[in-house]
C-alpha cells in the first residue's frame, strides 16, 4: 500500500471536515491535493468553474449530465495541471462573467425589470384568455383535430401503411449490409 501524500497546509476550502477527511482517505485524494505551483482557487473560481461545467452538460446533454459536469469542472480546479488549468480559466471567466452581469443588473435594475415585464405579460395574456376564451378553444380544436387524425388513420391505415413501409426498408437494408459483410470476408 502507497504512503498518500500530506494535504497541502497553503490550500483551504469550505467543504465540511468528514467529508475533507473522507476525501484525503480515498484512492483519489490526489485530485483533491492542490499543486504548490498556483494558489489555491478561491470559492468564487470554484463555482465559476461549476456553472460552466453545468451549462456545457445541459447543452450536450441534459440535467444529469450537467450536473456530472458542474462538479467535475468545481473538483478539477483543484488539480494540477492540464485539466486544472482549464478548469480554473473557466471558473475565472465564469466568476468574472458574474461579476459583469451583477454589476449590470445593479446599474439598470434588470432582473426587476424582467420580473415586472412578466409579470405583465402574463396579466395581459390571463386578461385576454378570460375575454376571449383562446385556451378553451384551443383545447376544443385539438381534440377535434386529434379525432380527425384518428378517424383519418382507422379509414387509411396510415400507421399501418408506415410501419410495413419502415420494417420493408430496414429488412432491404439489413440483406445488402450482410450479403455486403460475408462477401467482403470471402
Amino acid at each position: 500500500m502507497t504512503q498518500q501524500q500530506p494535504v497541502n497546509p497553503n490550500y483551504t476550502t469550505s467543504i465540511p471536515v468528514a467529508t475533507a477527511i473522507s476525501m484525503a482517505n480515498s484512492p483519489h485524494a490526489a485530485i483533491i491535493e492542490n499543486s504548490r505551483n498556483h494558489p489555491a482557487p478561491s470559492n468564487k473560481v470554484i463555482a465559476g468553474a461549476a456553472a460552466v461545467g453545468g451549462v456545457a452538460g445541459m447543452i450536450v446533454s441534459g440535467p444529469i449530465v450537467a450536473l456530472a459536469g458542474a462538479a467535475g469542472a468545481a473538483v478539477a480546479t483543484m488539480s494540477s495541471g492540464t485539466g486544472g488549468e482549464v478548469a480554473r480559466s473557466a471558473g475565472n471567466m465564469g466568476a468574472a462573467s458574474y461579476d459583469k452581469a451583477a454589476d449590470l443588473n445593479k446599474k439598470h435594475h434588470i432582473v426587476e425589470k424582467t420580473k415586472r415585464a412578466g409579470s405583465s405579460a402574463y396579466s395581459s395574456a390571463k386578461q385576454f384568455d378570460e375575454q376571449h376564451n383562446v385556451s378553451g378553444k384551443t383545447k376544443a380544436a385539438a381534440s377535434d383535430l386529434a379525432k380527425r387524425a384518428s378517424d383519418f388513420n382507422n379509414k387509411h391505415n396510415v400507421t399501418g401503411k408506415t410501419a410495413n413501409g419502415l420494417k420493408s426498408g430496414m429488412d432491404f437494408i439489413s440483406k445488402r449490409l450482410s450479403s455486403a459483410s460475408s462477401a467482403s470476408t470471402k
